[in-house]
């Protein structure tokens, strides 16, 4: 502002008060009349006014449509990558949930951000899109477990379910973390061990002879006749189940011999049909 005797001039900024070309105005050297008494000129032009409207990509719909596309295809992609997981690794490894994590990269923004959208034309995003979650690998889980768990050499892990994981921090390579689960054990014994244990001997030796195995809560012998005795002494003639509960009478889930005992029960069933039928 300057002062002259009493006159006064000032500068001051002007913004239209709507878009359009009509306000552009060339430079002024002499004053436009006003209603107070006062002269006011334009000693620039005032410009960039436009009648034309045109559409643009901008950094906000890129982030939009990145979050847009991130969210739609989290769950698809989860589902992929957990089964790809279980199929190529024969599911040898626990999965943890809540590890899961989706990225994305490499865009490609065809305009490219503050271009011109032409007519007709449809803005597009390509991304590459990473998914990641963490495995534990279920044998080295159970050895981790067996050792907490302080289980003597006659004990073993049947199952382990309830997996929670938390705190989770990564490290150099790869996380620490904190696990919680639930297991359950039992005696550590094959069906060819008990065979060996009660060939030959009288059936209420071979009950004892289960019966004093750690963690054995109920013997069941069943003879092939009302008369019999005595337990074979040809093992290929005797047959072992097992039944794996908890301590709420539920099954956990069966072993391999107690699967290998009913494909073989199925087996003898199936010859015996087919027997019949001739």
């Amino acid at each position: 502002m300057v002062e002259s005797g009493c006159r006064i001039s000032a500068r001051v900024n002007v913004t239209a008060i709507e878009a359009g070309a009509k306000y552009n105005i060339a430079m002024q050297q002499s004053g436009w009349d006003t209603v107070a008494p006062v002269g006011a000129y334009s000693d620039k032009a005032m410009e960039g006014g436009t009648d034309d409207v045109i559409t643009v990509v901008q950094q906000s719909d890129v982030i939009a449509a990145q979050n847009q596309i991130k969210s739609s295809k989290e769950e698809e992609n989860k589902e992929k990558l957990f089964e790809k997981i279980k199929i190529e690794s024969c599911d040898k490894y626990y999965i943890i949930e809540s590890s899961f994590e989706q990225s994305i990269s490499d865009d490609v923004i065809t305009p490219t951000v503050d271009e011109k959208v032409g007519e007709g034309v449809q803005p597009s995003l390509e991304v590459k899109t990473t998914s990641t979650v963490y495995v534990i690998d279920k044998i080295k889980l159970e050895e981790y477990v067996d050792n907490k768990a302080k289980l003597g050499d006659d004990q073993k892990t049947y199952k382990i379910e309830n997996i929670y994981i938390e705190n989770m921090s990564h490290i150099a390579v790869g996380v620490t973390t904190k696990l919680k689960a639930q297991y359950f054990v039992g005696p550590k014994v094959t069906k060819e061990e008990l065979i060996e244990k009660i060939k030959g001997k009288g059936l209420g030796d071979a009950n004892r002879e289960i019966s004093d195995i750690k963690g054995v809560s109920d013997v069941k012998i069943d003879k092939s006749y009302p008369w019999v005795m005595v337990v074979p002494t040809n093992s290929g003639k005797i047959k072992i189940s097992f039944e794996v509960k908890d301590q709420d009478g539920n099954n956990i889930e069966q072993n391999d011999d107690q699967k290998n005992t009913e494909e073989e029960d199925s087996e003898e069933k199936k010859e015996e049909s087919d027997d019949k039928k001739e």
